[in-house]
């Protein structure tokens, strides 16, 4: 299974969202506590998918953000 985990805010570790992208490949995650975040497109046990970018970083201010894209390289 493929997925878009968001970790943060201010921590590589802490996992703040998980979400599956639909078919098209689109997804939204709501990300409420300010900070960074680090978004990695994951397979199988968490591991990170070969992707272009590896990840996106993002800052979470008061006002949203959106189109972050991504590039599924292969899976693992």
């Amino acid at each position: 299974m493929v997925a878009v985990v968001a970790y943060g805010p201010d921590s590589l570790v802490r996992e703040a969202a998980r979400v599956a992208p639909d078919a098209d490949g689109s997804w939204e995650v709501r990300l409420t506590a300010p900070g960074v975040y680090r978004v990695i497109p994951v397979g199988r046990d968490s591991r990170p998918l070969r992707a272009a970018p590896n990840f996106h970083t993002v800052e979470v201010r008061e006002s949203g953000m959106g189109g972050l894209d991504s590039r599924i390289l292969g899976t693992p």
